[in-house]
């Protein structure tokens, strides 16, 4: 926590808004769904269903889902033009969710959820590395340090708990 938290220092600080509040309430209750998933995901494999049959089965629903909320809202279905979204959205959909996601569900079957829910401590880390590379993120000196006490506390975390 202390490792995101220097992290993010100047948006937390400087951004304390109403809009700012909003998201920072938004990213705890998808955290709070995003271990709610974790659950789930650990019952699955203890009732043998695959990773990629879990994956398939939300993403169904998911989609479903948001197709009910456009309908109820009285939104149009418009498909934007343009490769660079179509493009976009198959790396999304493929890599970020199909590939990422069912790794991640394997990794949970594998070592469980409580460990896989510490190694996402590293997901803000990988995008503000994106970020510097492809958008000009400008580290600091509280960015740099919350690195490395986010990835301490990862080697805390895995380290082997059998020593005397």
């Amino acid at each position: 926590m202390a490792g995101l938290t220097l992290l993010f220092w100047q948006d937390l600080a400087v951004a304390l808004d109403p809009a700012a509040l909003r998201g920072i309430g938004w990213a705890t209750l998808g955290t709070m769904i995003f271990s709610w998933g974790n659950m789930a995901s650990r019952k699955n494999s203890s009732l043998g269903v695959s990773p990629l049959t879990a994956n398939a089965w939300g993403m169904g629903m998911g989609a479903l889902t948001l197709l009910a909320l456009l309908v109820i809202r009285e939104q149009p279905l418009v498909a934007p033009e343009g490769s660079a979204y179509w493009t976009a959205l198959a790396y999304l959909a493929v890599v970020g969710s199909v590939v990422g996601f069912t790794t991640y569900l394997l990794l949970v079957e594998r070592i469980g959820s409580a460990l896989a829910g510490y190694a996402t401590v590293l997901f803000p880390i990988v995008a503000l590395t994106a970020s510097t590379l492809f958008e000009g993120y400008v580290w600091t000196a509280s960015a740099a340090m919350g690195v490395v006490l986010a990835g301490v506390g990862n080697i805390v975390m895995f380290r082997n708990r059998e020593r005397p």
